[in-house]
């Protein structure tokens, strides 16, 4: 694990999902800022207590985001990460096309056409006991239907794959029989 989960579990004593982050991720351009009481620096508001901002780069993947986590104190602490839509939708073309030749995978290639990624991200919120949980938000558009669902908190782009394909694949085979007949 890298240092910048390893320091959210290790400096505040959260409990972060297993598996949430695979083994190799980079936070770049990684921003600290600890204000005990808040401010206002001319027009910059500055929130009370720890924030650790950055991106988020996946590797041996071509995935990527933004990663936001804040501590305001012990009863309010939440992260964000914001992964980049295209970057997920080429690693879903790239799985389903490496895929057995059957008529699920074949119902998934006809859906890519037609699959809209409009936005994806992870929302985490720790507990009274430190214990972070939540979900893998995903909003796409899918044969000019809208689609909305959460999949369980990960960031590994295969767990997110899976569960994209899990979710689709029906509403995939029902297009590709109605386009056949």
């Amino acid at each position: 694990m890298q240092q910048g989960p390893k320091m959210l579990e290790e400096g505040f004593g959260l409990k972060l999902p297993k598996n949430l982050f695979p083994e190799e991720i980079i936070i770049k351009d990684a921003e600290l800022l600890f204000s005990p009481s808040g401010g206002q620096i001319a027009d910059q508001k500055i929130e009370k207590g720890f924030a650790y901002k950055g991106g988020l780069e996946i590797s041996d993947t071509l995935l990527s985001g933004n990663l936001a986590f804040m501590a305001k104190n012990k009863e309010e602490i939440s992260m964000d990460v914001n992964l980049h839509a295209e970057e997920m939708y080429n690693i879903l073309a790239h799985y389903i096309g490496d895929g057995k030749k059957n008529k699920l995978n074949e119902a998934l290639e006809n859906a890519l056409s037609n699959l809209e990624i409009k936005k994806m991200y992870t929302h985490l919120e720790a507990d009274k006991n430190m214990k972070m949980s939540g979900n893998t938000h995903c909003e796409l558009v899918l044969f000019g239907k809208e689609l909305k669902f959460k999949l369980k908190a990960s960031l590994d782009p295969n767990d997110i794959t899976k569960g994209i394909i899990a979710k689709i694949g029906t509403l995939a085979l029902e297009q590709l029989k109605k386009k056949k007949q």
